[in-house]
């Protein structure tokens, strides 16, 4: 995993946010606290099978924690989800699976990467 943030050129207020390998092993509170979320980039790329975005307000425990929404990311793919009002959250933590739901916790096949816009 790294990660790496930094400023919008656009609002200087919007920031980029980007992991380079997603896996099972949750990452809590990449923020420190609350944000709103303007778009979410899930790269799927030279993978054999679908692998599962899990995003959670609080720091969880993937396989029992409800996950806040889930993204699908089928093979070999690129999904994007945006939103221009935004969506709230508290705090973001999250983790990959290989199966949806709450109770997936294997690993994709291979670390996802995750860019996500931020303010």
């Amino acid at each position: 995993m790294a990660i790496t943030t930094g400023k919008s050129s656009v609002t200087q207020t919007d920031y980029l946010f980007y992991d380079s390998g997603v896996t099972s092993t949750a990452v809590d509170d990449v923020f420190g606290g609350a944000v709103k979320i303007y778009s979410i980039q899930v790269q799927n790329i030279h993978a054999g099978d679908d692998a599962y975005l899990k995003l959670y307000d609080v720091d969880p425990a993937v396989g029992t924690t409800a996950p806040f929404m889930i993204l699908k990311s089928p093979a070999d793919s690129t999904v994007v989800w945006t939103s221009l009002a935004g969506l709230d959250m508290t705090s973001v933590s999250y983790a990959a699976t290989d199966a949806g739901g709450t109770a997936g916790t294997g690993a994709p096949t291979t670390a996802l990467k995750l860019y996500m816009v931020v303010r």
